[in-house]
């Protein structure tokens, strides 16, 4: 770093940011406390708003990530059943095998290539091709 800018970074007053950010996060925790810690980011900007403290929505957005603030989420919570390992499982009645041992049948790839496709008589890849005029000549 060159040493004028050192000099002038020094010597240069303190942003307003930080001191903002502290007041703007005691009004947000208030905010999100006085409504039983439900609202989110965006019900906390609008209320933040409504009082007439002008701040940005992604402002907010970091505030109360740093304050570890979050509303409440809509939908019911996944529920899930814990096993019980002292249980014998039921028996499999679809005599499933695992895929590793059913033989799958498929064309061998040696083979593939040379099949002939049943309807036009040519490979499958091939491009299909008028066929040469073989009228007896003139």
């Amino acid at each position: 770093m060159a040493t004028s800018t050192y000099y002038a970074a020094t010597s240069r007053n303190p942003s307003a940011r930080p001191g903002r950010d502290a007041e703007l996060k005691k009004r947000t925790s208030r905010v999100h406390t006085e409504n039983l810690s439900v609202y989110g980011v965006r019900e906390a900007w609008r209320q933040l708003h409504r009082e007439g403290i002008p701040a940005a929505r992604c402002t907010v957005t970091r505030l109360m990530r740093d304050l570890g603030l979050q509303g409440a989420r809509r939908g019911k919570k996944i529920r899930t059943t814990p096993r019980d390992d002292g249980h014998e499982r039921a028996a499999d009645l679809r005599c499933r095998q695992p895929i590793h041992l059913v033989r799958v049948h498929r064309v061998p790839p040696r083979g593939r290539h040379r099949r002939l496709d049943r309807h036009a008589r040519r490979h499958p890849g091939q491009r299909a091709h008028r066929a040469p005029d073989r009228s007896p000549q003139k």
